[in-house]
């Protein structure tokens, strides 16, 4: 099974319907992405569903949402612009061996609206014609989505595991080198234990000889 993102543009104006009172119309570029699964791995025509899309959006480019339907009865807000487009692309790239997973629909770069195909059953959105092979579809998708979740929980589970060994290497060679720095210290201190005698020996033996020198020279004398 093979994954694709496609993303449409549309230039189209809308006015939004508040508490009564409708606003100012304004215009957007709408950016539609859609996320889609391939059924099987053969060779795709990209423009079988491209050109269908464009010809959904023909009729709203650079014109008023307002005055076209459905919005000529539905207040066109972002919600509602999302979840009109995803029951028509469902549909379409359902017809081209597609299965929808996710559509986010954006009036700006900051403002977007997503719908998850798991959720659409709560839109009561009915899908012409495509409504069997849409369950059927669904029922995919959350196999798929559930293997990667399971897929992604192992690999945690395995750097988890990872970690804790690396972590116990790393106490073993901190031991063995307090073991070493230990080790060290007793050898430097019985090198000095060894040459303290050594020192005042060789100190009493120059001042023996010095006080022999200075007998022998006064007894010349």
């Amino acid at each position: 099974m093979q994954e694709y993102r496609f993303k449409f543009y549309l230039n189209a104006l809308h006015s939004i319907l508040i508490n009564g009172k409708m606003g100012d119309s304004h215009p957007h570029t709408w950016e539609i992405t859609v996320d889609v699964f391939k059924q099987n791995n053969g060779f795709i025509s990209f423009s079988e569903v491209e050109q269908p899309v464009e010809q959904l959006f023909k009729p709203f480019q650079g014109q008023n949402m307002n005055d076209i339907a459905p919005f000529d009865a539905l207040n066109p807000t972002l919600e509602n612009v999302a979840k009109y487009f995803q029951s028509e692309l469902e549909t379409i790239f359902v017809s081209g061996g597609f299965m929808l997973a996710r559509i986010e629909v954006a009036e700006t770069p900051a403002r977007s609206f997503i719908i998850d195909i798991k959720h659409t059953e709560g839109l009561g959105i009915v899908l012409p014609e495509a409504a069997a092979s849409a369950a059927v579809i669904h029922q995919q998708t959350d196999a798929l989505i559930k293997e990667r979740l399971d897929k992604m929980s192992a690999g945690k589970a395995n750097g988890q595991e990872a970690g804790d060994v690396n972590e116990g290497a790393k106490d073993i060679e901190s031991e063995q080198e307090v073991e070493a720095d230990v080790k060290q210290a007793d050898a430097e201190q019985k090198k000095k234990g060894v040459r303290l005698p050594l020192i005042i020996g060789g100190i009493f033996l120059t001042a023996a000889l010095l006080v022999g020198i200075w007998m022998l020279i006064t007894y010349r004398r």
